[in-house]
């Protein structure tokens, strides 16, 4: 599609082409900064509804519905993502243990078709995830190991940072249960992407009704150190203030451009505690034409309430192997 191929470029150059600035003086090191990204407060646990969004060139659209689960018990986070629809990937289940330490990744899936839980390995934690445009490596920009690359400092730009327009202005409210667990009771305003606005002008997959605001980035480039890894090089843009991945650009191994990133913040707020967490994930592959997106779901968007919850307690049991293909008994 001409306009999907010409859009996807627009949009490309919008927030990689950005404004270069001077070179600060660096207060960190690009390995300490991403130390700090990648261990920002959000929560002992998470749980929340996700709908993943996958479009190939020809506009043609497969929604899938997820529930995702993630506990940090200390030296390890485990994560669930367990599919709900459509029928082909329905009861499906990911999980993955990752560790504080260099110790590799424990992963898993339970095929519901075989009945069956099989282990995989975690050297591929940069394929492309259940069909879509993600990598393992993907959530929230950067999940893997900090050792597995060689991080450098690039320099500091000012770029364009895509968020909702509700959250520019306002908090995700969560309100404390009974129980201690905190759940969003917030109905937030997401990010419409171009399929859902009639008569929109831009690549179907593209955010619509978002807010572009400028702001300063730290750019900093990471090689992989596996030379199996799917990847040459990536970049990714930090927000200056907050430490956000706001874009994660990737090049193969042969030196060409792949692949966009872009993630879309929201702040929550329990308590006295704000901590972030992203409310749209939008991947675009420019070899392919091809683009995912995954998000909360909330009512405005596909008539769903939001459900996010934070610091859940005694659930441990629910990230075991065992239980991992139970999840629909």
């Amino acid at each position: 599609m001409k306009t999907l191929k010409i859009t996807a470029t627009v949009f490309v150059i919008i927030f990689a082409g950005g404004f270069t600035g001077q070179l600060f003086a660096q207060e960190m090191t690009a390995r300490e900064i991403i130390e700090k990204v990648y261990n920002r407060p959000e929560g002992d646990d998470q749980t929340s509804n996700l709908t993943m969004t996958l479009e190939n060139k020809s506009g043609k659209q497969r929604i899938r519905k997820i529930k995702q689960f993630t506990k940090d018990m200390g030296d390890v986070e485990k994560s669930i993502m367990f599919f709900q629809s459509p029928a082909d990937v329905k009861n499906t289940s990911f999980m993955s243990w990752s560790y504080d330490s260099d110790k590799s990744d424990d992963q898993w899936i339970y095929l519901p078709a075989i009945k069956k839980t099989k282990r995989i390995s975690s050297d591929s934690k940069s394929d492309y995830f259940m069909g879509s445009d993600f990598t393992i490596d993907d959530g929230n920009g950067w999940l893997g190991h900090t050792s597995a690359m060689d991080w450098k400092y690039l320099e500091e730009r000012t770029g364009l940072m895509c968020i909702a327009e509700f959250c520019t202005e306002s908090y995700t409210m969560m309100g404390q249960e009974s129980d201690g667990r905190w759940k969003a009771v917030t109905d937030v305003p997401g990010i419409k992407t171009g399929w859902q606005v009639k008569g929109h002008t831009q690549a179907s997959w593209s955010p619509v009704t978002s807010v572009w605001v400028p702001r300063k980035f730290y750019v900093i480039e990471a090689k992989p150190k596996d030379p199996y890894y799917n990847m040459g090089k990536m970049e990714f843009w930090l927000d200056k203030k907050t430490l956000w991945t706001q874009y994660k650009l990737m090049w193969d191994i042969a030196g060409e451009y792949w692949k966009t990133g872009s993630f879309m913040c929201q702040f929550m707020k329990w308590g006295n505690n704000v901590t972030q967490s992203s409310n749209m994930h939008l991947f675009y592959d420019n070899k392919t034409d091809h683009a995912t997106v995954l998000r909360s779901s909330g009512k405005n968007i596909f008539g769903r309430d939001l459900f996010y919850e934070i610091n859940i307690p005694d659930n441990k049991d629910q990230y075991t192997v065992g239980r991992l293909g139970t999840w629909t008994k």
